[in-house]
């Protein structure tokens, strides 16, 4: 539990550190270029550049990194990075919080099939004596990484990615990453098929009338809510889910008692991070036990990892929430 609390403090610090970070992620993350020829750019859909090496990439230090050929043995420095390389079928040798993420309803089958060394808990302080020992041939980092850069350079060539538009876009990160390790088309193909779950989904939102869908993490007796934006896939009328927020619900990240959460009184509560003392306490709170959703047997205890706003992470969230709602 301990491990699991430094993990969620971590990215939560992380996620609020960087959330005043500027730019796309295409802005931030760099750019990637084969070496000059008829080809042209790397666009995602045509396969032909997916086999041109040697490609050089301009990475979120303005670095330009040229790989001769398609990396083989990739050590990551965050968990963001590992989660957009098990996207793209394409994993890490080598990452930091495996212990932890491992266990993530949105990676753990992905743990049952390849073998993912261990750099520690903490993003900040990489193992670097394990990380030598994994003989790397790429390591993908994040501006989160600047103390370490000289080090990780020693070991293999490094890329630095902006650690803030790793959580921008799932889309845009997926994408990016992709263009490093030269599988543009596996991008284009998990993201069809996550947008092709969601809408499939769509039908079954639909169905269930006006209903307002929210998602909070428990914490310290508080309510962590996540905004629309954060879940994107969810909410969005288009190209996602089309679930609806209660009226008012925050437009970014908020923390609130339980008496201003429930003013929003949503019909449907998607909950993580609530411990059985936590909910225990709550069975006995009346404010808890007026709630709509509490009422009526509409609460829904969901895995962090649905709500990290990675690329699984949203494969996995439109599972689970389809899952609940429709049973």
């Amino acid at each position: 539990m301990k491990k699991l609390l430094g993990l969620i403090l971590s990215a939560a610090l992380l996620m609020g550190v960087l959330a005043g970070c500027s730019g796309t992620p295409a802005e931030n993350s760099g750019t990637s270029t084969p070496p000059v020829s008829d080809a042209g750019t790397t666009d995602a859909s045509d396969k032909t550049n997916e086999a041109e090496w040697p490609r050089t990439y301009t990475d979120a230090r303005g670095k330009e990194i040229t790989l001769e050929k398609k990396p083989e043995r990739i050590a990551v420095t965050t968990w963001m990075i590992t989660e957009n390389l098990l996207a793209l079928e394409t994993p890490p040798i080598a990452s930091d919080t495996v212990e932890t993420i491992s266990e993530w309803g949105s990676m753990q089958s992905y743990f049952k099939k390849y073998q993912i060394e261990d750099l520690g808990q903490d993003h900040l302080s990489i193992n670097l004596e394990k990380l030598v020992a994994t003989n790397p041939d790429l390591i993908l980092a994040t501006t989160v990484n600047k103390k370490i850069y000289d080090q990780l350079e020693k070991i293999a060539p490094v890329i630095v990615l902006d650690a803030g538009s790793l959580f921008d876009d799932w889309q845009a990160s997926v994408r990016e990453i992709s263009k490093i390790v030269g599988e543009e088309t596996a991008a284009e193909t998990f993201i069809n098929k996550v947008l092709g779950e969601a809408e499939q989904g769509k039908a079954e939102v639909k169905a269930l009338g006006d209903v307002t869908v929210s998602f909070a993490r428990a914490w310290k007796k508080e309510f962590t809510l996540y905004s629309e934006q954060q879940l994107i896939l969810f909410y969005d009328k288009e190209n996602g889910l089309g679930l609806s927020s209660p009226l008012n619900w925050p437009t970014e990240r908020s923390t609130l008692s339980l008496e201003a959460f429930s003013e929003f009184d949503p019909d449907y509560i998607f909950m993580s991070g609530a411990d059985q003392e936590f909910m225990d306490e709550l069975s006995g709170n009346s404010v808890w036990n007026a709630l709509t959703a509490v009422k009526n047997g509409r609460v829904f205890s969901i895995d962090l990892s649905a709500l990290t706003g990675g690329p699984l992470a949203m494969q996995y969230g439109v599972q689970t929430v389809l899952g609940a709602l429709t049973k």
